[in-house]
């Protein structure tokens, strides 16, 4: 392998490793912004927008909320997929049950 070639591989491995790190927070701001979003604004996912406006659609569509909400819920109420509801509120065990949310899926 060349001294260029090296390099090359560093330098890709430098900025893998620095999207990664920026990725995980951004991740992470979606999935509180998704879980406020559907308890504040009474969203319930495939079935009520509550009182969300067009602004407030368009950014869950566009923050996958759908399934962050599953990733938020089980982070809040500490779920554990298929073994334990955690705190999970019976409203919300309802929303994660929901064959078309399939959180015990989306939190793998």
């Amino acid at each position: 392998m060349t001294k260029a070639t090296q390099f090359y591989l560093s330098l890709f491995a430098a900025s893998v490793a620095l999207a990664v790190s920026y990725a995980a927070p951004a991740l992470a701001d979606e999935v509180d912004s998704c879980g406020a979003m559907m308890e504040d604004l009474s969203i319930v996912p495939y079935q009520s927008w509550g009182s969300a406006s067009a602004d407030d659609k368009k950014a869950w569509e566009d923050k996958n909320c759908n399934r962050n909400v599953c990733l938020y819920m089980e982070q809040k109420y500490d779920v554990e997929a298929g073994k334990s509801w955690g705190s999970l509120p019976a409203n919300l065990q309802k929303i994660w049950d929901d064959p078309k949310m399939n959180c015990n899926m989306a939190v793998q």
